[in-house]
């Protein structure tokens, strides 16, 4: 944020070495992170229900596919504001931008328990997707305030933090809705949204910022130059594969322990077991990735945690019981949750100093179209496929990823060079 002062220019690319008092700023967003992502997941157990129940939609198919557009529906809208609000975080502060959008999402979830048709639920969805973004938010200001050796395990805490309150969330929101009715559950998620507001307000603090005179203001990074650097690109790309791959599996994952039960009966509570284990697991697989970081190092861990994932997601296809998936799910969980969990570090160190903001709400756009397509795809393929050869697919795409990531780097590296250069030329054209 620019201000004067003293015919001083205040402003946000130079910042101060972090405060003593990151480390309470780190614990305080990580329980805002949690409580945040139980509110958001409060609901998620229940759309199809509510809208039979409240909002009369009636029939399988037009249920399925009203609930198939309300979640997708936020997707798009978080893909094009992402990298905007990440932009206007890198100069009115990333405190602020987490804040709103910890208060955008309360408003709009509250609202969503009052809503008289699907339609107006899908508009809202879609409003949400365009104002929040907490995730990121709060990975831009963790990047941002703890010193750099603390990087890894940062951000390790606050991914756990994110799988603990998608663990609890959807549990937690069905017990609501089961005695208080789905409408009280909106509500309730509102409510929580808000106590995490309250946390960050008087808990987070952000890190002081120095002044600089104005002719000595510094040019702020571009989306494109953030764009263009190979390790960052690089953690994008694999920010899409990696979500496509986990996301593709969602929508068969009840039908496939329906399957491995041989029954309907109890194939809900069952699927929610699994849920449950495997958000259990990935929490503890950020959480051991980001301690391991500083000793092992980041690119052998993501090699390694890539490797892991596609060697547990083949077996999945073979699984004969229920018992074995769900060992298997939640093993793959731990290696997705490393993964997931060391590539938000790869974005704090691989981008610049004074464009965390912009660097992660690009992350979130990138986060958020693999999350918008891959339950889309994942559903047309086992049209397609049927179920069981959807696991290899996933881990056949993560095991083309290397190649990606290098072709990538490649091409960016190429395209920044000509880019350097074609300013060069143009200067010594003015000249």
């Amino acid at each position: 944020m620019l201000w004067q002062r003293e015919g001083v220019l205040v402003q946000d690319s130079a910042r101060s070495a972090p405060a003593q008092h990151w480390r309470s700023t780190l614990v305080a967003v990580c329980i805002a992170q949690a409580t945040a992502i139980i509110g958001f997941d409060f609901t998620l157990p229940f759309i199809p229900l509510y809208l039979q129940h409240d909002l009369g939609v009636h029939g399988v198919g037009q249920t399925a596919l009203w609930a198939g557009l309300i979640s997708f529906g936020p997707a798009i809208p978080a893909t094009i504001f992402g990298p905007l609000w990440g932009r206007l975080a890198d100069r009115v502060g990333y405190r602020v931008m987490l804040l709103r959008a910890i208060i955008c999402a309360a408003i709009m979830l509250a609202c969503m328990g009052l809503v008289p048709s699907a339609g107006v639920l899908l508009a809202l969805r879609m409003i949400q997707g365009a104002l929040t973004g907490t995730v990121y938010s709060a990975q831009a200001l963790v990047a941002a305030s703890v010193p750099e050796r603390e990087t890894g395990r940062s951000m390790g805490l606050l991914q756990m933090s994110v799988y603990i309150g998608a663990t609890f969330g959807p549990i937690a929101g069905g017990v609501v809705a089961e005695f208080f009715g789905y409408r009280a559950a909106f509500a309730g998620a509102g409510l929580l949204l808000a106590s995490a507001a309250v946390v960050v307000y008087f808990f987070v603090h952000e890190p002081a910022r120095k002044s600089v005179k104005v002719a000595e203001e510094p040019s702020r990074p571009s989306f494109m130059s953030v764009l263009l650097l190979p390790s960052f690109a690089a953690a994008l790309v694999l920010t899409i594969v990696v979500q496509l791959s986990n996301t593709a599996l969602l929508p068969i994952v009840p039908l496939f322990v329906q399957d491995l039960l041989r029954s309907g009966r109890g194939a809900a509570g069952a699927t929610g077991w699994v849920m449950a284990f495997s958000g259990v697991t990935a929490a503890a697989g950020s959480y051991l990735a980001g301690r391991l970081q500083r000793y092992v190092g980041l690119k052998p861990l993501i090699i390694s945690a890539l490797i892991a994932s596609v060697l547990l997601l083949i077996p999945q296809a073979f699984a004969g019981s229920y018992i074995s998936f769900l060992l298997l799910r939640g093993a793959a969980a731990f290696a997705f949750g490393a993964l997931f969990g060391l590539v938000g570090v790869w974005a704090a160190i691989s981008s610049p100093k004074d464009a965390k903001g912009t660097a992660f709400g690009l992350l979130g756009a990138a986060s958020s179209l693999g999350f918008g397509v891959g339950p889309l795809a994942g559903g047309a393929l086992t049209a397609f496929v049927g179920i069981r050869p959807l696991f290899i697919i996933s881990a056949a795409s993560l095991a083309l990823l290397p190649t990606v990531l290098f072709g990538s780097a490649a091409v960016f590296s190429v395209m920044r060079r000509s880019l350097v250069a074609r300013g060069l030329r143009s200067v010594a054209e003015g000249e």
